[in-house]
């Protein structure tokens, strides 16, 4: 892939879109709109993501950006814990 510029290029060439990647400041406006649209009392769960078709975002957070309970910190979020049957 490299050879040809890399995928963003070979998108580019076919006319695709390619999301941005998340940088710390869009996933948190992200995290916030989604604890907001939910009715969160804290920070989101896993299963908030997915629920939600985040889990890119999920995993960008817990890969490239200093993991869920930094995120969490930096929003003043505590966590929320799934219900328990």
């Amino acid at each position: 892939a490299r050879r040809f510029g890399g995928n963003r290029a070979r998108a580019a060439r076919l006319r695709l879109f390619l999301r941005p990647r998340w940088d710390p400041d869009t996933a948190a406006a992200a995290v916030c709109e989604l604890v907001e649209r939910l009715s969160l009392g804290g920070y989101p769960t896993q299963r908030h993501f997915i629920d939600a078709r985040a889990s890119g975002l999920y995993r960008a957070i817990a890969k490239r950006l200093g993991g869920h309970q930094a995120m969490a910190a930096r929003l003043g979020l505590q966590p929320s814990h799934p219900r328990r049957r």
